[in-house]
């Protein structure tokens, strides 16, 4: 596990470098709103792994794509106890094993697609071929 957030944190610095990753103010405020709603640091982590975990998951089973910089912010909110968001992720990736995926990909687009409730345009459907 310790692999995994030492790859996930590689992966963050080499995003964050890149001046061309932009976030949206709406998703940062968003985000930062979700973050003050948890009370202590190793619950924001564990909170922030949960979004992270989701939005990558929605994309291999979902055909669609998650917003990398929605995602660098997560991991970003997410550092302030390595250990929390290591087990919000582990947590999360078990629940979505459990879970009937077309109805996660529902719930996803509610909470994260372009008029999401959680996120608003963290996730969105690849279009269609053709289109």
């Amino acid at each position: 596990m310790r692999t995994l957030f030492l790859t996930v944190s590689a992966m963050l610095l080499a995003v964050s470098a890149n001046p061309s990753v932009a976030i949206e103010p709406h998703q940062k405020d968003a985000i930062e709103r979700l973050a003050a709603a948890s009370p202590a640091p190793k619950t924001i982590s564990a909170s922030m792994a949960r979004h992270y975990a989701l939005l990558l998951w929605v994309e291999d089973f979902c055909n669609g794509r998650s917003s990398e910089p929605v995602r660098v912010f997560l991991l970003e909110k997410g550092g302030l106890d390595k250990d929390a968001f290591e087990a919000g992720w582990m947590d999360t990736f078990d629940m979505l094993g459990k879970t009937d995926p077309k109805a996660m990909c529902v719930l996803a687009l509610d909470m994260y697609g372009p008029e999401g409730a959680q996120i608003k345009g963290a996730w969105a459907p690849k279009e269609a071929p053709g289109r």
